[in-house]
């Protein structure tokens, strides 16, 4: 089933209009669970270096252009730094499969044509 039009990450209750979506839902990149503190779902994302979190890949159904934009800590405050990626493909890959499709990193809003869509927070040296 293809997302709405916008997904939160851990947060429960989002008060936009947002899909809100479970850290369970995530993946560490090699078939575990990333760290998250506080509750399991609804807690904040921790990564230390060399760790990453993934989101499970989406399907909109088709490979219309779309503009994507994240934003950190929308609904909470974080703390360090960590890397934002995103990826996607018009054909289907599995959420913890290596390259390609390969990883941009997410600085400003982008358009693309994919029908599969990734992100990922990675925390490096």
């Amino acid at each position: 089933m293809p997302p709405d039009d916008c997904l939160v990450f851990g947060e429960e209750n989002p008060t936009e209009g947002e899909d809100p979506i479970s850290w369970a839902t995530w993946s560490d990149g090699a078939a575990g669970s990333p760290t998250i503190i506080g509750d399991a779902d609804w807690g904040k994302l921790q990564l230390v270096v060399s760790e990453e979190g993934r989101s499970e890949v989406y399907n909109y159904g088709n490979s219309l252009p779309r503009i994507y934009t994240i934003t950190e800590n929308f609904y909470g405050t974080g703390q360090g730094t960590a890397t934002l990626q995103i990826r996607g493909d018009t054909a289907s890959f599995n959420q913890d499969d290596g390259e390609p499709p390969n990883w941009e990193n997410y600085t400003v809003p982008i358009t693309r044509s994919w029908q599969y869509v990734q992100v990922r927070e990675i925390k490096s040296a």
